[in-house]
């Protein structure tokens, strides 16, 4: 049920109209500061963890310390679009069955207060989780390194220091093989901003301790790495909520600037933040100012619309800095309005709903150069069909030369739950992650992913094609609170520029605020499907023998068959319609393990009546194959070429396991016969 509530429209009528109608222009800032600087932390793998008596005194805290930062503001919700279901719905589940279940799976830490705000980062060596108000390292098998321990510690003695007020923020800074963890403190006389930058990329040795001096609340700040700042926008109303604090000082323990502006152009919602592009990767170029980015919903006032900002700092002369907002990119019409409180979500057995935090972009809008091209992906809480049925909407931005461009966007809502509070990324693969919670009347609430294959990406079709996974089924419902998180976190490994790092929360038993922590992949093949009119019934290999119904494409790679280098081994598939004469069966093997199927010898010769079959092969290693697992596709399709890759209309795809093992001996002793010692059997 959304509420229009007039006498508040009448009385902010006139501060949305002025700042809706703001005319660009850069801005100056407001203020210029330098950061109080206290030195190197012990090494936080010396530093205590939480004791029980500790963790309970922070489990008091339920009550906001900003509440009032929390309205939610939609005075034109009368005539705002759409007026009917969300036109950029995908209303069903990916067919893609490119996901693989959750390599690792863990329990992440406890939150002791409402709500746990779970993000985390990767690093080549560790993953470190922060939540409200406690840190804790992982190596990247999941085993606990340090912690968890109280955020404050982590800022020694620095002005602020001395509370724990939480909304932390951690990232890996790729470029400089640091860290950085923040949490504001608002406890004192003035609010400050508490950053810590490690000193080595070990997150267990000692740290850098800063404390800014910011603008009153800077609530609900988010941060990004850039190359020449790391940037922040916070949810402060009526003061300075950009900022920006001068990187190449904090990486060395240096005495660090901070410069920030007032926004004029902040969009008129109440509660809102104006996150900054967070780099992934290959640094921006040399020169690109920092880039900020957010959602305006026509309920506000305005256009439904993505705004990008620039803030272009200049360390030298600080007060020259400029901001500015750059673009007003229109988008399919989307409606993030769920009435002015907090109670949106349902979930079973309780009358109790959850926040759907449905006013800004989630963390993180990341951001890639891809040299020829610059990407950012970014999502956001939408009701779909305005009965509060949460889907996620997203875009993908490209920029080749001069303005950034809409390249595609969706919402994903593919049953009757509702899905929020999700985070977005693009790996290396050119494949998109997205994880999120999942409720309903129905579904406790729990944690699951999807994704974009490459092959869709490439196609920029708007669709999350990859099927959903589970990554935590929730057993129960929260009670008696309706804050359930501000954000959780999807980062990608930059080991291999592939593995999605994921994690939110869950309720636990007692109404515990739990959270989970995750790794996932998608299949680093080419996406392919077909239509199910003709399709593989039957796949004999060795010790597979999988019989199957039609699913467009089925990823069997769990199932595998052993293969001497020096063997062979018989392959049949058997079609299971038998009355389309032009059906061809096709089968690959990816014996250099390069991700494709399309070297020499990688395409395997199949005999058998086509439309009829059964198809048979023999698999034969190459002299080049090495021991080890190799992936092999077999497909059945009615179109005319052959092709391990893409969507057809008509056929199935299925993809194998093979194991290479080492020669098997050429010669060996078959039977050994003791008759010839028998002295009844000598002739004498």
């Amino acid at each position: 049920m959304k509420n229009l509530y007039i006498v508040l429209f009448f009385l902010c009528a006139g501060v949305f109209i002025y700042e809706a109608g703001a005319q660009d222009g850069p801005v100056y800032p407001n203020l210029v500061s330098t950061g109080h600087y206290w030195g190197l932390t012990p090494p936080l793998k010396d530093l205590p963890t939480l004791t029980p008596e500790e963790f309970e005194a922070m489990a008091q805290r339920k009550k906001e310390l900003n509440g009032e930062l929390k309205e939610r503001l939609y005075p034109f919700a009368a005539t705002a679009l759409p007026q009917g279901p969300d036109p950029a719905w995908q209303k069903e589940m990916g067919t893609i069955k490119g996901g693989k279940a959750p390599i690792l799976n863990f329990n992440g830490q406890t939150s002791p207060v409402y709500p746990p705000d779970a993000n985390g980062d990767v690093s080549p060596n560790h993953y470190i989780q922060t939540i409200n108000m406690v840190y804790s390292i992982y190596n990247k098998s999941g085993t606990l390194l340090a912690g968890p321990t109280a955020l404050n510690t982590l800022f020694g003695s620095v002005p602020g220091s001395n509370c724990n007020d939480g909304d932390p923020i951690v990232l890996w800074d790729e470029n400089a093989q640091r860290w950085l963890i923040g949490e504001f403190s608002l406890c004192n006389t003035n609010d400050r901003m508490l950053i810590a930058i490690s000193q080595t990329s070990d997150p267990t040795g000692s740290w850098h301790q800063y404390s800014f001096d910011v603008a009153d609340v800077p609530d609900y700040m988010k941060f990004g790495v850039w190359r020449d700042g790391y940037y922040m926008g916070t949810n402060t109303g009526g003061g300075n909520d950009i900022y920006v604090f001068q990187r190449s000082q904090m990486l060395t323990g240096g005495t660090a600037q901070m410069v920030a502006f007032d926004n004029p152009w902040r969009p008129a919602s109440g509660f809102h933040c104006v996150p900054p592009m967070d780099n992934d990767g290959t640094l921006a170029p040399t020169g690109t100012p920092g880039y900020f980015i957010t959602i305006n919903d026509d309920a506000w006032g305005g256009s439904d619309q993505i705004w990008i900002y620039q803030l272009a700092v200049n360390w030298s002369s600080p007060g020259s800095s400029t901001f500015n907002r750059t673009q007003q990119i229109n988008v399919a019409a989307f409606n993030s309005n769920f009435g002015i409180t907090w109670d949106n979500i349902a979930q079973p057995g309780t009358s109790q709903e959850l926040d759907a935090v449905p006013q800004v972009l989630m963390q993180r809008p990341q951001y890639r150069n891809f040299g020829t091209y610059q990407t950012v992906v970014c999502c956001h809480t939408v009701d779909v069909d305005n009965t509060d049925h949460a889907g996620i909407r997203w875009y993908e931005l490209r920029r080749t030369t001069g303005n950034w461009t809409l390249r595609q966007t969706g919402t994903y809502a593919p049953d009757g739950h509702s899905r929020w509070m999700a985070s977005i990324a693009l790996n290396g693969e050119n494949q998109i992650g997205l994880g999120y919670s999942i409720s309903s009347s129905s579904v406790y609430p729990g944690i699951r992913y999807c994704g974009q294959s490459a092959t869709a990406y490439a196609a920029a079709n708007n669709t999350m094609d990859i099927a959903e996974e589970t990554i935590y089924t929730g057993t129960n419902s929260q009670t008696g609170y309706n804050r359930w998180g501000d954000y959780s976190m999807i980062a990608v490994d930059p080991s291999n520029d592939r593995t999605f790092w994921y994690t939110n929360q869950y309720v636990g038993s007692s109404n515990s605020r739990r959270t989970r922590i995750a790794t996932f992949e998608f299949s680093p093949y080419c996406a392919a499907s077909g239509g199910c009119d003709e399709y593989i019934s039957n796949v004999h290999m060795g010790t597979i023998n999988n019989s199957t119904a039609c699913s467009g494409y089925a990823n069997y790679t769990a199932l595998s068959t052993d293969l001497p280098l020096n063997g062979t081994l018989a392959l049949t598939v058997t079609n299971g319609v038998t009355s389309y004469p032009s059906d061809q069966c096709g089968v690959w093997v990816d014996w250099n393990r390069d991700d494709d199927f399309y070297d020499a010898n990688e395409q395997i010769t199949v005999t058998g009546t086509p439309g009829v079959g059964p198809y048979t092969a023999t698999i034969d290693p190459p002299s080049s194959a090495t021991t080890g697992t190799v992936t092999v596709r077999i497909r059945i399709t009615y179109t005319g070429t052959l092709d391990p890759c893409g969507a057809t209309t008509y056929g199935e795809v299925e993809d194998y396991t093979i194991n290479l093992t080492p020669n098997a001996p050429n010669q060996w002793i078959g039977v050994v016969s003791t008759d010839w010692f028998n002295p009844a059997n000598w002739s004498l």
